[in-house]
């Protein structure tokens, strides 16, 4: 196996172990579910009026972060999955993938600071798949950055007398 060969592997576990830790803390032990609504506090509001529920226990994250996570999961285990020859060909088109899948997740959080709309969880959740995934293949396909680098020739200076 070459050097970080196994690291988009690594990457999926790590990921889809957070993922379905948050999605479970509802039902964790308490000790184990603090650590994760703590450390999701850190990156959600989580508002109850926001978040899925199981039961009367609300979700460590909103629906919004909710499908965020579920599409970096995804991501990740598809990005390990691929062949590297193959994700070199999707270099050019990083940028645009990055912008077109932030674009529901904008729109919904646009829409709702206005105030002409207020989406669902399922709206919420769905907006966020696209920019999980795409971020979350993105840093997993660029694990191995010397693939990823525009290998140009930059000729050295020669060198001084």
């Amino acid at each position: 196996m070459k050097p970080l060969e196994w690291a988009p592997w690594a990457l999926a576990v790590i990921v889809t172990g957070w993922v379905a830790a948050v999605l479970t803390a509802p039902v964790l032990p308490a000790w184990p579910a603090a650590i994760v609504y703590g450390v999701s506090s850190l990156v959600c509001h989580q508002l109850p009026e926001r978040s899925f529920h199981w039961g009367a226990a609300q979700f460590a994250v909103c629906a919004r972060c909710t499908g965020i996570y579920i599409g970096a999961a995804l991501a990740t285990v598809a990005a390990a999955a691929i062949d590297p020859a193959r994700a070199m060909r999707l270099r050019p088109f990083v940028r645009l993938v990055l912008f077109t899948s932030a674009a529901p997740t904008l729109v919904t959080v646009a829409a709702e600071w206005l105030g002409v709309w207020a989406p669902s969880h399922a709206v919420r959740l769905a907006a966020g798949l696209p920019l999980g995934a795409s971020v979350m293949a993105i840093v997993a396909l660029t694990l191995n950055y010397e693939q990823w680098l525009l290998r140009r020739h930059v000729p050295h200076p020669p060198p001084r007398p």
